[in-house]
């Protein structure tokens, strides 16, 4: 079954335009299972994969500014499994990762992100520089 991108925009700007956004409740999850029952429906659809990480992506951010870090951990999980080429994942992870105290786990992140050439290289090596000074928690 393929859906058209016009039906699948619709459905997402129907989510989006529902009475529960309009009542500040998060609809974030709702669109991420429509994009998730799209990808499930197509997997050949690149267009549909690349849309699910980045569902996957937002849910990850908005799940660490609710202070929820192990499950914001599980969604870029999911986001990179959809694209493992989603560089500020690997960024965001690091960060996430360095601030909960898991300072082997933040570097390689951050590597992952080195090596697939995220454009805030120098940024990035500084933070690996510090996990593996003398003064950061180990």
């Amino acid at each position: 079954m393929s859906l058209d991108r016009h039906l699948e925009d619709y459905l997402l700007d129907l989510i989006r335009d529902t009475t529960l956004a309009g009542h500040g409740i998060d609809t974030t999850g709702l669109t991420s299972a429509v994009r998730e029952r799209l990808a499930a429906a197509d997997p050949s659809n690149t267009l549909w994969q690349r849309d699910l990480s980045l569902s996957y992506h937002k849910v990850g951010d908005w799940l660490v500014a609710q202070g929820k870090l192990d499950e914001a951990l599980g969604a870029w999980d999911r986001a990179l499994d959809r694209d493992p080429t989603a560089v500020a994942v690997y960024a965001r992870r690091g960060a996430v990762l360095e601030t909960m105290g898991r300072p082997a786990e933040a570097r390689e992140a951050y590597a992952a992100y080195l090596e697939r050439g995220g454009p805030d290289a120098a940024l990035v090596r500084r933070r690996i520089e510090h996990l593996m000074s003398p003064e950061a928690p180990k």
